[in-house]
């Protein structure tokens, strides 16, 4: 039981650590575009 309890664990926190790292760029990404776009607005 205890062997199956840190599989688990183990499996859970790989997905939670790759499902940061997919959310992660993106959401660099959204920041850098809403930056670029006010920079954009800014210098138009």
């Amino acid at each position: 039981m205890f062997f199956i309890r840190t599989m688990f664990d183990f499996r859970y926190s790989m997905i939670g650590s790759l499902s940061s790292l997919i959310v992660q760029p993106a959401a660099e990404r959204s920041a850098l575009a809403s930056l670029s776009s006010k920079a954009c607005s800014t210098f138009s």
